[in-house]
C-alpha cells in the first residue's frame, strides 16, 4: 500500500522519581490532523535511573495491546516495528502502563517512544 500521509510523533517522558518510580504515565497527542489507518511503533529509548527490571508497555492508544518492551540497562534503544490498525482519531490523552519483572519493577528514568501514524 502506498502511504498518502505520514505523521511522526515522539513522546518524551521524564519519569525520574525520588521514590520507587512509576507503574503508569500519561501522554498527549495533539498534532495528528488526519484519521490514521495504522500506527507503527518504531522504537523505545529508555535511560535508567535506578530501575532494575525488564518492562512491557501497554497503552489505551492501541486497546491495551503491547506497544513494546525495554530493559533497565543504563541506556537501552529497542527497535520495535509493531503495527496496529487504528482507523480512529488519535488526538487526545492516553495512558501507558509498565509491567516490570525484576527487583525494582517500576520505571525510574527517561522514556522516549517513536510512533509513525499512516493514512493510506
Amino acid at each position: 500500500m502506498k502511504k498518502e500521509v505520514l505523521k511522526t510523533v515522539i513522546i518524551n517522558l521524564d519519569l525520574k522519581s525520588t521514590g520507587a518510580g512509576y507503574s503508569s504515565a500519561s501522554f498527549t497527542i495533539s498534532n495528528v490532523t488526519f484519521i490514521p489507518d495504522e500506527v507503527l511503533v518504531r522504537s523505545i529509548l529508555y535511560r535508567n535511573s535506578t530501575s532494575t527490571a525488564n518492562f512491557v508497555i501497554t497503552s489505551d492508544l492501541v486497546d491495551w495491546n503491547p506497544l513494546g518492551y525495554f530493559s533497565s540497562a543504563s541506556v537501552t534503544l529497542t527497535p520495535i516495528y509493531i503495527k496496529y490498525r487504528l482507523e480512529k482519531p488519535v488526538n487526545g490523552t492516553y495512558t501507558l502502563n509498565f509491567s516490570g519483572v525484576g527487583s525494582t519493577p517500576f520505571v525510574n528514568g527517561y522514556l522516549t517512544i517513536h510512533l509513525d501514524f499512516y493514512k493510506y
